[in-house]
């Protein structure tokens, strides 16, 4: 199916949840924070995938900052291993849409999947709070492709929460299975650095 044919991307209410019970994980532990970047994991009993936690503080108001994550342009240039980043339906009044996405899977295959994302947006004294969540819905997206493996596990959130000084709090939530042949021992560091990748680069971007 090609990618812009819409019959498939029907904004809908969400699919089931994929995240299990408090019982399938073991507990936080924090790394040390690195460059004012706290990263917390935790891992799934099933899989052994970690679940990662990362915080950090932009130089930047909320609203810019979430204009910087949620467009498409803007968002692969602070993560450069995503190869598209493609909204395929978007309903702004429900604030929802259909996002499919490519990843570089170096040094594996290259990762797809399409996620149902929904959001939040809370005015506060400081400024607008916004919070997004995403889970995958592969069904409403395009079919698999030769040679890409179809990531059937990715869900998490981003919470930014405006500060003083023109800055805002940024907390990711994210639980990613790679899938294929790529073993928890080799898929959990590459995790743990890649949750980092992206606050870094807002870091570059929009320097202290």
């Amino acid at each position: 199916m090609e990618l812009g044919s819409p019959q498939r991307y029907h904004i809908g209410p969400h699919k089931e949840e994929c995240m299990g019970k408090n019982d399938e994980w073991k507990e936080w532990e924090e790394s040390l924070a690195e460059e004012g970047i706290s990263l917390e994991t935790r891992k799934n009993r099933d899989s052994g995938i970690l679940q990662t936690r990362v915080t950090g503080v932009v130089k930047c108001p909320s609203d810019k900052l979430w204009k910087t994550l949620t467009s498409p342009t803007s968002y692969m240039e602070m993560m450069p291993k995503t190869l598209e980043s493609d909204h395929l339906e978007e309903n702004a009044r429900k604030k929802e849409l259909y996002c499919y996405q490519r990843l570089d899977g170096g040094p594996s295959s290259d990762r797809d999947y399409t996620l149902y994302v929904t959001w939040t947006i809370k005015e506060t004294k400081q400024g607008k709070k916004y919070h997004r969540e995403w889970k995958i819905d592969n069904e409403s997206g395009p079919d698999p492709v030769k040679g890409v493996v179809r990531v059937d596990v990715n869900e998490g959130s981003w919470t930014l929460t405006p500060m003083a000084g023109k800055k805002t709090k940024l907390q990711q939530v994210s639980y990613f299975e790679p899938g294929g042949s790529l073993w928890a021992m080799v898929a959990n560091p590459l995790l743990k650095e890649g949750a980092k990748e992206l606050f870094r680069n807002l870091k570059e971007k929009y320097p202290d």
